[in-house]
């Protein structure tokens, strides 16, 4: 016999679940996205910490490297140590400005001096580029400011 003509005529049960049971799995699935989410949100927080810590520190490493070339200038130009401690000197005054127009007229006031400078060319990429690192880190201070 085929099953088609055995359960001919037969009525199987209708199985409803109640309204309150829908209702208690889509709460869940509610849960269970939310919990997703917030999941997805730490790791990218976590992430975007471990990318700020790396930035970080390879920025230290950069700056430990410039002082580490600074010193090393200095010491190695002994007939110019006066002169490029004079122009070292007008980049830390350079980032005591209180204005980006009091910024840029130092800023170009030791590109002048340096332009004068009469030392080798590797001296003199250091210190620009020693400069240019102060001028950077100052740009974002300015922002906003309306100077």
């Amino acid at each position: 016999m085929e099953w088609d003509s055995i359960s001919k005529g037969v009525t199987l049960p209708q199985f409803a679940f109640p309204d309150s049971s829908r209702a208690s799995v889509n709460h869940h699935n509610n849960i269970l996205d939310d919990i997703k989410r917030e999941v997805a949100e730490k790791q990218k927080r976590e992430e975007d910490y471990k990318q700020n810590v790396l930035e970080a520190l390879l920025g230290i490493e950069r700056n430990t490297a410039s002082i580490a070339t600074l010193v090393t200038l200095i010491q190695q130009n002994n007939d110019k140590q006066d002169e490029i401690i004079g122009l070292l000197n007008q980049v830390f005054e350079m980032s005591k400005s209180q204005t980006k127009e009091e910024a840029e007229s130092k800023y170009r006031q030791f590109m002048k001096k340096l332009s004068d400078f009469n030392g080798d060319v590797g001296t003199i990429q250091a210190l620009q580029g020693f400069a240019n690192t102060a001028w950077t880190v100052l740009q974002p201070m300015f922002t906003g400011t309306g100077t």
